[in-house]
């Protein structure tokens, strides 16, 4: 057998030149026969280019190869020059040690989940802390307390310290400043009761209004029994649960009662005279005015005076003219017609003459309203004669004023008036004569109701 390191080597070998090799895949006796390979029979088994092996790459990224092992690709791994450097793109796990002979710089955070020891290789015990040696190490070592210099507290004024400052060791104590029936304000002062702004539940003095928005209710009674409030449209005295009165006290004593049912008066009612008022020049104006109720005959009605009392109502209305006026036309209409079914009686009149200068006339003003009788029944004159005693010389006087008055008309003899319905009222001259130049105005108020035959 011959020894192929005792042949010459040569560095170029030419593709026919031979090769000796042992076939091992011959079986016995022929098994691990000596046989000659030329170069050019060996080429066929190497690889000359790299279609075999494929993939791409990125500049100073650290390759992988693919599952397959055919190809290679970028792996999470860059190296970076200056000073040199491998960064890993996502998370590295290391099974084994993990020596770093660098720096070592965490941008987010480090988290140990197994112990971290010390440059002594030491675990350290409960309570202890890592601490620099001074020496470019660090070391697990007992936490050895410490001082302070001065610490102090302060609070509002409404609080007391004590204990404040401390200098090495020591509490603060925080109490109250107040007594027991004073209470602590958004500033930080104290605030007393009763006094302060707000009203304790023991009860105490308002010392202003207590505003209530549209339907928010005062409500009274362990039960919710009483609300009182208004919804903005009305105002409601409302008593929610049955079988309870509202009871109304004057000194003491019961005065009003409302049940279920009605409403009791404990004593009478007193019915006070009222009448509803309407001031004109010269007319005409509604019959219908004030607190009267148009669907209720005044005789019967009940209304509310200025001052709250419940009245009996009637009507009423002022006219003034001047000379000018009364030595004019007239006849225009002072109380409208009240409508179908309705009549204005009038109950008084009252005539009140102011002037200047004395003076006398032949006329008299007369109120009219037509019955079936006439077109042009009187209803009240104020006659010439009672002018002239209250203008006229040697009655009229420096004041330079006067009344007249009419109580309810009578018609001929004493029979009375008669009236028919929906008739106005109506004031006229009773001749041509004129007024003097020294009166000023006549002014008449008519006192009167209403008469529907719907109510009487």
């Amino acid at each position: 057998m011959a020894i192929i390191y005792s042949y010459p080597g040569k560095t170029t070998p030419a593709g026919e030149d031979l090769l000796v090799i042992t076939d091992s895949a011959q079986p016995a006796p022929n098994k691990n026969r000596t046989k000659s390979l030329t170069v050019d029979n060996l080429a066929a088994y190497v690889v000359s280019s790299t279609s075999g092996i494929t993939g791409s790459g990125t500049l100073n990224t650290i390759p992988l190869f693919t599952p397959d092992g055919q190809k290679i690709g970028d792996s999470i791994m860059t190296f970076t020059t200056g000073p040199d450097a491998i960064t890993v793109g996502g998370r590295l796990n290391v099974t084994g040690d993990f020596a770093v002979t660098g720096r070592s710089t965490f941008t987010d955070y480090a988290r140990f989940n197994g112990e971290v020891r010390d440059a002594a290789n030491s675990s350290g015990t409960a309570g202890q802390v890592l601490t620099s040696t001074g020496a470019g190490a660090v070391a697990w070592a007992s936490d050895g307390g410490g001082t302070v210099t001065s610490v102090a507290l302060t609070m509002p004024a409404a609080f007391s310290v004590a204990g404040s400052p401390i200098t090495s060791s020591g509490t603060f104590a925080v109490t109250g400043a107040g007594t027991a029936s004073q209470v602590v304000l958004g500033d930080g002062t104290l605030g007393s009761l009763p006094g302060g702004p707000f009203l304790p539940l023991a009860g105490g003095t308002m010392l202003g209004n207590t505003l209530h928005g549209d339907s928010i209710k005062s409500i009274y009674g362990t039960g919710s029994d009483l609300e009182i409030y208004n919804d903005g449209s009305n105002s409601y005295f409302d008593n929610k649960t049955a079988g309870q009165n509202i009871i109304f006290n004057v000194d003491g004593s019961e005065v009003i009662k409302a049940t279920n049912a009605d409403i009791q008066l404990t004593n009478s009612l007193d019915f006070k005279s009222y009448t509803a008022t309407a001031v004109s020049t010269t007319g005409p104006i509604d019959p219908i005015q004030n607190q009267y109720a148009s669907t209720q005959d005044t005789l019967a009605t009940l209304c509310v005076d200025p001052s709250g009392n419940v009245v009996r109502g009637e009507q009423e209305a002022t006219f003034t003219f001047t000379t000018a006026q009364l030595n004019g036309t007239l006849g225009q209409t002072l109380i409208s017609a009240p409508g179908a079914g309705k009549a204005v009686v009038v109950t008084y009149t009252d005539y009140m003459m102011i002037y200047t200068t004395p003076g006398t006339t032949t006329n008299g003003l007369e109120i009219r309203q037509a019955n079936y009788a006439s077109a042009s029944a009187s209803v009240s004159v104020l006659p010439s004669l009672r002018f002239n005693e209250i203008v006229a010389t040697p009655f009229a006087t420096s004041n330079g004023i006067g009344f007249y008055t009419r109580d309810i008309p009578t018609g001929s003899g004493s029979q009375g008036r008669t009236y028919a319905p929906n008739k106005p009222t109506t004031i006229h001259k009773q001749n041509a004569g004129t007024y003097p130049a020294g009166l000023t105005s006549i002014s008449i108020k008519i006192r009167y109701r209403v008469f529907d035959v719907t109510t009487f």
